[in-house]
């Protein structure tokens, strides 16, 4: 038996993972099966059972693994990648090919507000990450990568339209969602936002500076 974790209210906690797994565990992928039972923590005699009859809850997901984010920039592109979740159980892996999750990149610009009290993200762009034919698709436990690039002259033309600097500071962010069957979303993050269920988002990572030669 594991103790739930204290909060601020005296009626809820929170629910520790299993003693075998870390916070990057695959196996957080997963659903699991807990059973509950409130019980004396201290003070207990053998008059008082020290647990009372167990509450068995199925279905219980923990948050799931941190999803890394890299961004690459040449003089010609951008280029982002982000590996794709693969859920195992035990030493089992279930992985699909291709992947049943859907990993897309969302390019910001970094600008200034008016009142320069501060600098906001303002989403440029936005496209889904591709398998390349360089994979190995997930043969011997390798990590799969969706790949998403953007052409520099493409990334100019949107910081012009914007009245926005060619030097302005770039970041990404990479989002990967859960399958829904056969219906079929073209924009998940944009038109049909809430539509589709976000398994885990990446940090806002920011794109490296290129030097060009004059």
């Amino acid at each position: 038996m594991q103790r739930l974790i204290k909060s601020d209210s005296p009626t809820k906690f929170g629910l520790p993972l299993p003693p075998s797994l870390t916070d990057a565990d695959p196996e957080l992928f997963g659903f699991f099966v807990y059973e509950f039972r409130v019980g004396h923590a201290a003070l207990w005699s053998t008059a008082q059972g020290r647990f009372g009859p167990p509450l068995r809850v199925t279905g219980i997901q923990h948050p799931a693994p941190p999803l890394p984010c890299q961004a690459m920039r040449t003089p010609a592109q951008i280029v982002v990648n982000a590996p794709f979740a693969v859920p195992v159980s035990g030493v089992k892996s279930y992985w699909t090919d291709p992947p049943r999750t859907q990993i897309w990149a969302l390019l910001y610009a970094q600008v200034a507000q008016t009142d320069g009290s501060g600098n906001r993200n303002l989403l440029l762009t936005r496209a889904r990450a591709r398998l390349t034919d360089l994979q190995f698709r997930g043969r011997s436990g390798n990590t799969v990568y969706g790949f998403a690039i953007w052409d520099q002259t493409e990334i100019a033309s949107m910081l012009e339209l914007l009245g926005l600097q060619q030097d302005s500071g770039l970041s990404v962010l990479a989002v990967e969602l859960l399958p829904e069957g056969s219906m079929i979303f073209r924009d998940p993050l944009g038109g049909d936002l809430g539509e589709v269920r976000i398994l885990r988002t990446s940090t806002l990572t920011p794109v490296p500076t290129v030097c060009v030669d004059a």
